[in-house]
């Protein structure tokens, strides 16, 4: 076969049409809400990174926002959550000292998945007790019992997207 004859391939370029065909069974307003919650976990991140790793910010701020958003009590938020002892949470809190980094990072991850709870079932109550419950998405775990880790809290994330669009709860 000559030179002449061979031909490069054209690089793919997905045109108008091809993208509808792809989102065809999402509708505009799923698209818009979307967006906004995107737009919405952007402002988050850039003040978590602030909480995580800013020398001036207050670190507390949002450690408090978790005691009052969660409507969990402290002991339940020490010892299940935190793994501290409620004497040291309540002195984290009450000294202003920095809090530790891993207490930290759960505590912005609690803040994201109390705000997803709050959004799938109407309420923070409602939220915590589907929490005490055996979850069958979970495999039948007990979802307050995965608080501890963020691998436990992407998990009952995973859980509430699921429970949003349909599947069994």
């Amino acid at each position: 076969m000559s030179k002449s004859k061979i031909r490069k391939a054209k690089p793919y370029e997905p045109t108008h049409k091809s993208i509808k065909v792809i989102h065809s069974d999402v509708s505009e307003p799923q698209i818009a809400v979307k967006r906004k919650i995107q737009s919405i976990d952007q402002d988050a991140l850039a003040g978590a990174i602030e909480y995580l790793y800013g020398k001036k910010s207050n670190f507390n701020s949002v450690f408090e926002k978790l005691f009052k958003e969660t409507h969990l009590p402290v002991k339940t938020l020490a010892e299940q959550v935190f793994e501290l002892t409620p004497k040291t949470l309540n002195s984290y809190r009450a000294s202003g000292r920095n809090i530790p980094m891993h207490v930290r990072e759960l505590s912005i991850k609690l803040n994201y998945l109390y705000a997803k709870g709050n959004r799938v079932f109407g309420s923070i109550d409602n939220f915590n007790d589907w929490l005490k419950k055996k979850s069958y998405g979970l495999g039948g775990l007990i979802p307050i019992e995965l608080l501890n880790t963020v691998t436990g809290i992407e998990m009952i994330s995973d859980e509430l997207v699921s429970i949003e669009f349909g599947t069994t709860a």
